[in-house]
C-alpha cells in the first residue's frame, strides 16, 4: 500500500461541518491541563489529560501508553502541553514505543494522521511511525522522520478503510511512534489528529459475457470423410479436431 506524507509547519487547521457522519471525524489528542479519567503528571511539569477528543461517537480513541520511557507534560500554550519522553534510545528498539489505538462502527477511510512534534538540543533526531488499520495485522512502516528542534507538523495521508461487518461490527486501526537516534534528551508530541470519512466501497459487478468461439466446418465424419451440405445427426470431427455432437 502507498502512503504519502506531507510536511507542514506549526499549525494546521481542520473544518468539521456539522454533527453528521457524512463529513469529516476527528480524534484528537491535545493533552490539555484538565481533569480526566486517565491523567500524566510529573514533579518538574504540569497534569495532562491522556483521553483523546473524538467528534462522533461512532468514532473514537483510546489512551495514549507510554510504553519503556518517562514521561512529562510541558505547557507549550495556557492550558495545553506538550508531552516530553524521555530515556529512548540510539537504535530503534522493540521495548520503547508510544501507541495509540482507534475504534470505528461504520466503515470509514483514513484520510490523514496529523502529529506535531520535537525534540531538545540532545534529543532523539528521528522518528518511525508505523500503523495497522487491523488489530489481526501486524504493524507496518507509515515513515521514518527526521525530529527538527522546533515544532513541526507532520501529515501522513491515504491510509485505506476500516471495515466492519455483521459478524465484527468495528473496525480499529493503532498507531505507533517509536524515536530513536539518541540516548539523552526528549522527544515532544504535542498533538495528534486522526482525521476519517465515509468509506467508499463499490459492489457493482460487471457483466462480462462469455467468449464463444463458433466453427462452422467443414465436417468429417469418425472415419475422416468430409460431410456436404445439410450435416445429419451423428458425431463429427473438424479440421482444428473439434467435435460435433448432434
Amino acid at each position: 500500500m502507498r502512503y504519502t506524507l506531507r510536511i507542514l509547519s506549526l499549525s494546521l487547521s481542520f473544518a468539521i461541518v456539522g454533527g453528521s457522519f457524512a463529513q469529516s471525524e476527528v480524534i484528537s489528542y491535545q493533552w490539555l491541563n484538565q481533569w480526566c479519567g486517565s491523567l500524566l503528571d510529573c514533579e518538574e511539569g504540569c497534569m495532562a489529560c491522556n483521553l483523546p477528543a473524538s467528534s462522533s461517537a461512532q468514532f473514537f480513541g483510546t489512551n495514549v501508553a507510554w510504553i519503556g520511557v518517562d514521561v512529562c507534560p510541558h505547557p507549550v500554550a495556557a492550558g495545553d502541553n506538550a508531552i516530553g519522553t524521555f530515556g529512548w534510545t540510539v537504535d530503534q528498539t522493540s521495548d520503547k514505543y508510544i501507541v495509540l489505538s482507534g475504534v470505528s462502527t461504520n466503515a470509514v477511510q483514513i484520510d490523514s494522521i496529523i502529529f506535531r512534534h520535537a525534540r531538545s538540543a540532545q534529543g532523539p533526531s528521528r522518528v518511525r511511525v508505523d500503523y495497522t488499520r487491523s488489530a489481526m495485522e501486524p504493524l507496518s512502516e507509515l515513515a521514518d522522520i527526521t525530529v527538527q528542534h522546533d515544532f513541526h507538523t507532520e501529515v501522513i495521508t491515504d491510509l485505506g478503510c476500516l471495515t466492519t461487518t455483521a459478524q465484527d461490527p468495528f473496525g480499529t486501526f493503532q498507531l505507533q511512534f517509536s524515536p530513536y537516534g539518541s540516548n539523552e534528551g526528549s522527544w515532544y508530541l504535542d498533538e495528534v489528529r486522526i482525521v476519517a470519512t465515509p468509506c467508499q466501497i463499490s459492489t457493482a459487478v460487471e457483466d462480462v459475457a462469455p467468449v464463444q468461439q463458433v466453427y462452422n466446418g467443414p465436417w468429417y465424419d469418425v472415419l475422416g470423410r468430409p460431410v456436404k451440405g445439410e450435416v445429419p445427426a451423428g458425431v463429427y470431427i473438424g479440421k482444428q479436431r473439434q467435435v460435433k455432437v448432434f
